[in-house]
């Protein structure tokens, strides 16, 4: 089972020169980790740079075209075949975009602020049925988080 996990601002912003544009959001950070820990994660190779390491409890997969690329702590892959049935799409952009007819739901947290970036995605919503809500008010951001799953065509 494919599924996403990603934050953006109301406009579909989600990086900036490849690098989360938005503060620590700690609501936001610990329902990523809770989500996806003890499960295989999968993101783009611009995302794994992003990252100082590996993220810790889960199997680190990096989806690209480069058959040269590697680094400690994560396992490069040039396909979606064979995988295991514990899967988050982490992002970025083109990952997301190129996964998103496989996933069966995704979480997304909406940053109420609009946020400077250069990196953008927002779902095909016709796919999409509304699953679960909540609103987290506070520092640094306020946020909305949205549940939801696979209807009609898979």
């Amino acid at each position: 089972m494919f599924r996403a996990i990603f934050a953006q601002d109301q406009f579909g912003v989600i990086g900036n020169n490849g690098k989360l544009p938005w503060p620590p959001h700690r609501d936001d950070l610990g329902r990523f980790r809770y989500r996806t820990m003890g499960s295989t994660i999968i993101m783009g190779r611009k995302t794994a740079d992003s990252l100082a390491r590996p993220l810790d409890g889960r199997r680190n997969l990096v989806l690209t075209r480069n058959h040269h690329y590697q680094r400690d702590g994560f396992e490069t892959i040039h396909h979606l075949g064979g995988l295991d049935s514990d899967i988050w799409i982490i992002g970025g952009a083109e990952i997301l975009r190129a996964t998103e007819l496989f996933w069966s739901e995704f979480h997304m947290t909406i940053f109420e602020a609009r946020i400077e970036g250069d990196t953008y995605f927002l779902p095909d919503m016709k796919f999409w049925k509304l699953a679960h809500t909540e609103i987290f008010t506070g520092e640094p951001i306020n946020a909305t988080y949205l549940h939801y799953k696979r209807v009609g065509y898979k």
